[in-house]
């Protein structure tokens, strides 16, 4: 065939009999090729290469015409994972990225991340003493003027940059508009206190510190 675009695969586990259909945007088949999918990795580590075959289906032209090739070879065998004989996450074609096309799963996803980090799943469970205060490596001097180097002057991602305001002044109606935008109830801190832990903080942040004439006068 001319002007071959890609191709569409089937890998079949010759133990359990599961398959993972795919598609290669080559114009030639790729034997060394045994799909990026998550599950279909997982199951070739845990079984071997050894113990999968992978067979061609069809040769497309077009991208278009390879996506709707993949989508219907796994409606057709059935190799979605949820049929319980598959490795395919999701559809096919372009959607086969399971965080972005299901809510679901991507929920699921997020919670399981959440318990495995936390507690001793964490990497820095029992280390709050050891970071904490003058111990964190980002406190230290050194380190401090190492930071402030890369991000002044030409460093500085910004540096002989201007904003897009830049020069602009906002007018008197603008101004009001904004202030009524974020006031009251619209203001996303209305109705919320500081506690005062909160309050001793900042505090100790603001003590012995000097307000330059310039930020009086904008103030």
């Amino acid at each position: 065939m001319k002007n071959v675009y890609g191709y569409t695969y089937r890998i079949t586990n010759q133990i359990n009999g599961k398959i993972y259909i795919g598609k290669k945007e080559s114009p030639v088949f790729v034997k060394t090729y045994f799909g990026s999918g998550k599950l279909i990795q997982r199951a070739i580590k845990k079984y071997g290469l050894e113990n999968f075959t992978i067979d061609v289906l069809g040769y497309y032209q077009t991208l278009e015409a390879l996506n709707q090739a993949e989508i219907d070879a796994i409606a057709k065998y059935q190799s979605n994972f949820q049929y319980g004989h598959g490795y395919n996450i999701a559809s096919g074609g372009d959607g086969g990225d399971l965080l972005r096309n299901d809510p679901v799963g991507k929920a699921r996803v997020r919670a399981k991340m959440r318990i495995n980090n936390a507690g001793m799943g964490n990497p820095n469970y029992g280390n709050h003493t050891a970071i904490a205060g003058a111990k964190n490596p980002m406190k230290r001097p050194e380190n401090q003027a190492k930071l402030r180097n890369c991000n002044s002057g030409v460093g500085n991602g910004m540096y002989g940059k201007t904003g897009a305001n830049y020069g602009k002044h906002m007018s008197v109606a603008a101004r009001e508009k904004d202030c009524r935008a974020n006031s009251g109830k619209n203001n996303a801190n209305y109705g919320k206190h500081m506690s005062n832990n909160a309050k001793r903080h900042l505090s100790k942040v603001f003590t012995g510190r000097v307000m330059s004439d310039r930020a009086k006068q904008r103030m």
